[in-house]
């Protein structure tokens, strides 16, 4: 019996997004702080006060998963410029204009927010589902860690490799389970496929397989070749 695979879940808080988060912040409460003193139109505070409130948004969700010992995917780190860029671009930083003065025209002010409503709901949708991806690495790794995964033995059968352009998943059954990845190395359960150095080859292959079941997914942390 050899050991090919083991789950490895390493935790690394995304310092970037921590960054990011609190510059947005203390450059939004210098900005505001300045057009406090200079100027009177609301208008003008809009943007630092978005600034400020995403900045805050960023740094809460940043200290919840740092806490939670969750992945943080690197993309955080770009949601709130994802947020801002467009409303960066609109208004206008250079002089104390009222409301009326920078939604004309009308047809460029419609747009624009909904370009704005669009991207950040676009934003709000991927971040759940990334910390809906990190809380599932963080439960298939502590029951498996706790000794609670199940395994299945026997020989490989109905193996289906992954075609080469990737356009396909690649599957196999043990023992009436039936496991299917697709290719990623960086993956923390077991994704490699046989074309790209996978240790599941071939039909009539023995082996010891750990798994967790997630929502009728099965992710394999271990694979013992027998």
């Amino acid at each position: 019996m050899k050991t090919v695979f083991e789950t490895h879940l390493h935790f690394s808080p995304n310092w970037i997004m921590m960054i990011v988060s609190i510059v947005y912040i203390l450059f939004g409460i210098r900005l505001l702080k300045k057009r406090l003193e200079k100027y009177r139109s609301r208008a003008q505070l809009i943007c630092p006060i978005l600034f400020i409130s995403i900045g805050g948004i960023g740094l809460i969700l940043f200290i919840f998963l740092f806490i939670r010992q969750m992945p943080t995917p690197l993309f955080f780190s770009a949601v709130p410029f994802l947020l801002l860029l467009p409303l960066i671009g609109f208004l206008n930083f250079d002089k104390a204009e009222p409301i009326s003065e920078f939604v004309k025209p009308i047809g460029l002010f419609i747009f624009v927010t909904i370009f704005c409503m669009i991207t950040s709901l676009a934003a709000c949708f991927l971040m759940s589902d990334l910390i809906q991806k990190a809380q599932i690495e963080r439960f298939v790794y502590d029951t498996y860690q706790e000794g609670n995964a199940l395994a299945v033995e026997g020989a490989i059968q109905d193996f289906h490799p992954m075609p080469e352009t990737l356009h396909d998943t690649e599957s196999f059954t043990v023992d009436g389970i039936t496991f299917y990845y697709s290719n990623h190395k960086e993956s923390f359960y077991y994704s490699t496929c046989a074309f790209d150095g996978g240790y599941i080859t071939r039909n009539g292959q023995m082996v010891k397989i750990w798994y967790v079941e997630v929502d009728g997914y099965n992710y394999i942390v271990r694979i013992d070749l027998l």
